[in-house]
């Protein structure tokens, strides 16, 4: 039977997101493709970037849709936020963009018995290993890469049955409703001596509330971004491949080949970043000043060492 599979794509389509999506279109497995649906959310900027999707895939379906307008309310909920990489904002627009896409997936996808997974993901990735996709998915446990946890999980690539996607989609409202209120009542017993991030807040979603497993998948990315009219990439850190302690892992067996793989591209990246790092990342620097390390390496120095060897 062919396998039927949703990419679910949110968030700002930026100036290099095609070389992004076709990174992702190119990673995933060649004989899949032709059953391949695309669905996306974002506000309207590079529209013209999803198009490249259609050189791989027959449906590519997006929804361009201006920011709301957040509520002083909203844009309050900021206690112990961390401040270098993240602000209030950009967090709860990220959030609304998935619960967006969360029903214009429910709405494709309504017999979920006919589509094996689906796939969630940003326009910003630069996918550096090929995209793994298991014999099944089932709604108790979810698959995510285990690089860029920052003490939670990490939150820009996802795959799973249809049914708990489109859930972990809707996870605006657990923050607004749930998380927020019971963090600010007791921040030392939810989040410790710490400051929150999305990664926590993810994390503390799948194991409280959806109250389902985790398992690693292997895809390893860095994020692209242009800054000052060229392409640099924001590699994954060594030091924070993991998966949180307390989420529920589910056992993976005859994934070694796959784990030895990412683990040494993963290294790579480290060694290249020591050595390629040509300018600091702006949200550190704001924070940082000098002392922001220059870690961001050319796009080109990725495609040569890293982008053309990923297969």
């Amino acid at each position: 039977m062919s396998r039927r599979v949703v990419i679910a794509i949110s968030s700002l389509l930026r100036p290099g997101s095609e070389i992004a999506l076709r990174s992702l279109a190119e990673g995933l497995p060649a004989d899949i493709r032709e059953n391949v649906e695309v669905i996306g959310h974002s506000p309207p900027q590079n529209e013209n970037a999803k198009d490249v999707l259609r050189d791989y895939f027959p449906r590519v379906d997006w929804t361009f849709e201006a920011d709301p307008a957040l509520s002083g309310e909203m844009l309050s909920m900021c206690f112990r936020l961390e401040p270098v990489k993240n602000n209030i904002r950009n967090n709860l627009l990220q959030w609304y963009g998935q619960l967006k896409l969360a029903e214009l997936c429910a709405a494709r996808v309504a017999d979920c018995s006919l589509y094996d997974c689906i796939i969630w993901t940003r326009p910003d990735l630069l996918f550096l290993l090929p995209i793994r996709i298991s014999a099944f998915y089932n709604s108790t446990w979810i698959e995510l890469s285990p690089h860029d946890h920052w003490c939670g999980v990490n939150d820009r690539f996802m795959i799973g049955h249809p049914i708990v996607m489109i859930r972990r989609l809707r996870i605006l409202d657990y923050f607004v409703n749930v998380w927020y209120e019971a963090m600010i009542r007791n921040p030392d017993e939810v989040i410790g001596g710490r400051f929150w991030n999305p990664e926590i807040v993810l994390a503390h979603y799948l194991r409280d509330e959806l109250q389902i497993s985790v398992r690693p998948c292997y895809t390893l990315f860095c994020r692209l971004r242009r800054i000052n009219g060229s392409f640099y990439c924001i590699l994954p850190r060594l030091n924070k491949y993991a998966l949180m302690a307390s989420i529920n892992v589910a056992d993976v067996v005859g994934l070694e080949t796959e784990r030895a793989s990412f683990e040494n591209r993963l290294r790579n990246c480290a060694d290249i970043q020591k050595h390629y790092g040509e300018i600091a990342d702006p949200r550190r620097t704001r924070i940082l000043g000098a002392r922001a390390p220059k870690d961001l390496v050319p796009l080109e120095i990725i495609i040569e060492k890293l982008y053309s060897q990923r297969f």
